[in-house]
């Protein structure tokens, strides 16, 4: 049996990816190549899976996570390194509230025997892979913050159709009180 590829994030509202977009056009005019993520796959990992046989087993761990909505503020440009480019974010801010979820996320899939990676949480918003952008010019982009509420996070599975990424949703968690 073939794994599915999985993940857990936060989707952005409509405000919020109209800031990464803003963001993005910054880094497409300033750089001459990059792989820029869809608008409609844009969002904040809590944690990344990977191969994952049975789904169940991790939306019943997921299940058992309980946490408040929260404000995320969305900022300026950062980037990392990445295999000889750079990956290019917005970074993400929700204090301790965001950190207190993807432990708490991190914490059911890991009591559940659910392996992830185990890469130190670091909230941002992916903007483009294999960026030439210089980081001189990363550093000069300048934004209005944006900030929404996390209602909700989502166990996504990704998969390619027609040569496209495209981040299903397998299972939605609202915050306590949240509509369903």
């Amino acid at each position: 049996m073939i794994g599915m590829r999985l993940f857990v994030a936060i989707p952005f509202s409509k405000e919020a990816l109209d800031a990464a977009e803003e963001r993005a056009d910054y880094v497409r005019k300033n750089s001459r190549r990059g792989n820029f993520t869809a608008r409609e796959n844009l969002h904040l990992t809590l944690a990344f899976l990977g191969e994952v046989d049975d789904p169940s087993v991790v939306t019943a761990a997921l299940d058992r996570v309980r946490w408040n909505a929260c404000p995320i503020r969305i900022g300026d440009l950062g980037s990392f390194p990445s295999r000889g480019t750079l990956t290019v974010y917005a970074a993400c801010d929700g204090r301790m509230p965001l950190t207190s979820l993807a432990a708490a996320v991190r914490s059911a899939l890991g009591a559940s025997g659910i392996a992830f990676d185990g890469k130190p949480f670091t909230p941002h918003l992916t903007i483009v892979r294999d960026s030439d952008l210089p980081v001189a010019t990363i550093a000069r982009g300048m934004f209005p913050p944006v900030v929404f509420t996390a209602d909700r996070f989502v166990l996504f599975e990704s998969v390619r159709l027609d040569g496209r990424l495209v981040y299903r949703p397998l299972a939605s968690y609202p915050a306590d009180g949240a509509p369903r």
